[in-house]
């Protein structure tokens, strides 16, 4: 027999040492409870929510009786949300982003005259000529196939056209690098891929600074070798600035929401996949521009 390593025991094929010994293998922890952070600056308090796994069977049957709605994204995060809120007031945050608040909004706005009319056409699907005269019956889900919405993060009663002399978005401030940031993050709130052939994300980004908070909030819809659709809706306050609103000083809150559309087709050279929607922005045709200042009296 040759020599033995040295420090290894010999065991016979029968020995109980012989036989390897069942190891724990790794488990999904199906009770993980979602990570919750929350940060006060000045009279603000920023809360997040988060737990990255999707929707199981018992979360869709919930969204579909609280949404009316029968199809859904294929990947949904009903845990993740982010709020905020003005330090001792009462009622609902000022700002809030979740799943269930987004698709209903979506629901409710497949229904309006505005969908109908302005958004349902920046995105027309090219087909054959035969698809486009064939007569046949389709479902109706209640909601529109890219999930476009028009949720603000804010209740739409209380925002107000930006009037001219109005303070707007301090970019200047948003870009200068020197101020700390106390705070930041990033939400998802759903994704598809359109049966591989593009990408619909809807997503959150914030950052805190020591002076102000700045939130984006985005719709991103790629159709492969088409177009880019995108939503935009940008939340902007700088901490101590008021305006009078009906004899009441309130914090003053700027809302840009924005539409932009980008034509893929001549394109095929650029792997659209890898461009980051902040790039395809940059790219983009802006469609329409519209702002606003935020109502926070109490109701």
């Amino acid at each position: 027999m040759g020599r033995r390593e040295e420090g290894l025991a010999e065991c016979k094929p029968d020995s109980p040492s012989a036989i390897p010994r069942a190891r724990g293998i790794p488990y999904l922890v199906m009770d993980q409870m979602p990570e919750k952070m929350w940060k006060r600056v000045e009279n603000w308090e920023f809360r997040t929510t988060r737990l990255d796994r999707i929707s199981g069977k018992t979360s869709m049957l919930e969204l579909e009786r609280d949404t009316g709605v029968s199809a859904f994204p294929e990947i949904q995060f009903p845990s993740n949300a982010f709020a905020v809120s003005c330090v001792g007031a009462d009622g609902e945050p000022v700002v809030l982003f979740d799943l269930l608040s987004i698709l209903k909004n979506a629901a409710e706005f497949y229904a309006t005259a505005d969908y109908r009319e302005k958004v349902r056409s920046q995105i027309v699907l090219p087909v054959s000529e035969g698809w486009a005269m064939a007569p046949f019956d389709s479902h109706d889900p209640g909601v529109d196939w890219a999930w476009r919405h028009r949720y603000y993060g804010i209740q739409s009663d209380r925002l107000r056209p930006l009037e001219p002399g109005m303070r707007d978005v301090d970019w200047d401030l948003l870009r200068n690098n020197a101020l700390p940031i106390v705070f930041f993050g990033e939400l998802d709130f759903f994704e598809d891929d359109l049966h591989d052939f593009g990408m619909v994300r809807c997503s959150v980004k914030f950052r805190v600074m020591t002076t102000a908070f700045y939130i984006l909030f985005r719709h991103f819809v790629r159709l492969d070798h088409h177009m880019i659709w995108m939503r935009d809706v940008r939340i902007f306050h700088k901490f101590g600035e008021t305006r009078a609103e009906s004899g009441v000083e309130i914090p003053h809150i700027v809302v840009v929401e924005q539409f932009a559309k980008h034509d893929i087709t001549q394109h095929e050279s650029l792997e659209w996949k890898d461009v980051s929607p902040d790039e395809a922005f940059k790219k983009a045709i802006l469609l329409s521009e519209d702002k606003f200042c935020v109502d926070t009296t109490p109701s």
